[in-house]
């Protein structure tokens, strides 16, 4: 709720603003950043990458090698997150959940990218 009003607090008043960028991306990318524990100035990383897993050339990345390219850097990010978070103890965010499972901490890679990105 803090953080749903805080981003309705900062809405401007009697002008024309993008909902889908200023709330509804905003409080998603936010709940998301919550989940991973992601580092909160790089949030909107989340967001890219989002957009360029159903991405095309033209259609949001200019070539296949740039898809290829930033979902490489999204899959980096996160084994890096996961890398700090293996024996770290018990937090409650998904990827310590993940990565501290025996059902699910010697996941291979794809798969555990896969996961994220649904």
């Amino acid at each position: 709720r803090e953080r749903a009003a805080g981003i309705l607090d900062t809405l401007p008043v009697g002008e024309e603003f993008d909902w889908v960028d200023k709330v509804s991306i905003e409080l998603t990318t936010m709940t998301l950043a919550t989940l991973f524990d992601f580092p909160w100035e790089e949030r909107r990383k989340l967001t890219r990458w989002s957009d360029v897993v159903t991405a095309s050339p033209g259609n949001g990345v200019d070539s296949w090698d740039q898809w290829r390219e930033e979902l490489m850097e999204c899959g980096l990010y996160f084994k890096d997150l996961w890398d700090q978070r293996v024996g770290g103890g018990q937090k409650h965010d998904l990827i310590s959940m993940l990565a501290g499972s025996p059902a699910t901490a010697n996941m291979p890679f794809t798969e555990f990218l896969g996961n994220l990105l649904l």
